[in-house]
């Protein structure tokens, strides 16, 4: 269901069954909301005798929503002193959220940033591996007399 880590009001069909005599009832336990993941469902029918059968059914839920990911700022940072390039920026964090899970918050940012624009994508993955984008950008600048 949108937004949920569930299903409800799965249309699961009807079992065909038959009888010698008189189908009295077929029932099944399937729960009003589906978890993620699979679920056996289990459907008795009862003939007007009391004797029952029963089979089973798999209902599967998957979760194909992704995660929502919103970037930092823009960073902007000077040369690191005597070099051309800058080392430990804080980039901030991402906000990041799920119907489900966030499973994971990555970047592909370098270990030390060249002069100019660098664009880091940040990438978050939820419980499913369904992935989200977005990117920041790191500008660095040389602020340094000769």
């Amino acid at each position: 269901d949108a937004g949920l880590c569930t299903a409800s009001g799965v249309a699961l069909g009807t079992p065909t069954t038959s009888d010698n005599c008189t189908i009295a009832s077929v029932t099944n336990d399937a729960p009003g909301v589906f978890p993620i993941g699979d679920t056996t469902v289990t459907w008795t029918v009862t003939d007007s005798s009391g004797n029952t059968a029963t089979c089973t059914q798999t209902v599967t839920v998957t979760d194909n929503i992704d995660p929502v990911i919103a970037c930092p700022a823009t960073v902007n940072v000077n040369v690191d002193a005597g070099l051309c390039t800058a080392s430990s920026v804080a980039l901030g964090t991402p906000t990041s959220s799920d119907n489900c899970a966030v499973a994971s918050v990555t970047n592909d940012a370098p270990g030390v940033f060249p002069l100019g624009d660098t664009t880091v994508t940040w990438t978050v993955t939820d419980s499913s591996g369904n992935t989200a984008t977005c990117t920041q950008t790191v500008t660095v600048t040389d602020n340094i007399d000769p």
